[in-house]
């Protein structure tokens, strides 16, 4: 007669013929067979583009012998630089199809196509796949008023691509002479929206777009200039108590000043 036997592990074998008898002994050795990985060249693995910005979709059309196939095997998206699978996907019942993997991160990426047998092996890579920052044209970052004084709100208003948006992002306020941040704050939920800032200081700044770490914190839009001025003199009240003083009397000064900038180490200083 004839049996069959499907093997999922590689490697050189032999059959043997065990008799049922006390012992159990071996009274036949086959000839060695040597069982390997598929030949790559009957898989094939293609992305609908090479290249990709953060947030777009890459659909991957494989294809592989139904004899090797098994519903466990998965296609990995792999990081060229680091060769970390930063996603994977169970091909299922099906010896070929297509998946569509949304591009999470920057950098270049290879489908690989890995065999649910011993040692997980690769038997296809596509070719690679650069994926980029989005363009900063699909954003918009508007700050309003362009001049404002010190103690005054700046709001700006905000959108991007739903598809690359994370709740992480932020709106980072800059001093544009210095570069440094001065206050941020992460978009939240929604993909577009206002923010708003008290400026404390003056000078000129600009708001920045920068994406979350699953974008690299990359930048990815810059809004126009605006400037904060001093506040206006009409703000501010500084009397005395009369206008005439003789030398050793007391002068009492009445002042008053926007709460919203008033900082513990204001002075009131006497000038000749």
């Amino acid at each position: 007669g004839s049996v069959t036997f499907s093997y999922a592990k590689t490697g050189t074998y032999e059959f043997r013929y065990q008799m049922y008898t006390q012992g159990y002994p071996i009274v036949k050795t086959s000839n060695q067979i040597v069982v390997s990985l598929p030949d790559s060249s009957l898989t094939s693995l293609v992305p609908s583009a090479t290249s990709a910005e953060l947030g777009d979709i890459v659909t991957v059309t494989y294809s592989v012998p139904p004899e090797t196939h098994d519903k466990l095997d998965r296609i990995l998206l792999v990081d060229q630089k680091t060769g970390y699978a930063r996603q994977t996907f169970y091909v299922g019942d099906q010896a070929s199809g297509s998946v569509d993997f949304t591009m999470k991160n920057t950098g270049a990426y290879v489908f690989r196509y890995q065999l649910n047998v011993q040692g997980y092996p690769i038997v296809a890579e596509s070719v690679p796949v650069t994926v980029s920052l989005p363009d900063s044209s699909r954003y918009t970052l508007t700050p309003s008023p362009a001049t404002l004084e010190m103690g005054e709100v700046v709001t700006v208003t905000f959108d991007g691509p739903a598809s690359v948006h994370d709740k992480f992002d932020r709106i980072l306020l800059v001093n544009k002479v210095t570069g440094l941040t001065v206050a941020s704050e992460y978009v939240g939920d929604s993909p577009s929206g206002t923010k708003s800032f008290l400026m404390k200081d003056i000078g000129t700044y600009v708001f920045k777009y920068q994406l979350s770490s699953q974008g690299g914190n990359a930048i990815v839009k810059e809004s126009n200039t605006f400037t904060v001025t001093l506040p206006s003199s009409s703000k501010y009240t500084l009397t005395t108590n009369d206008n005439e003083f003789d030398i050793r009397d007391t002068i009492t000064v009445n002042f008053s000043g926007p709460p919203e900038i008033h900082s513990y180490y204001d002075r009131i200083q006497l000038f000749n």
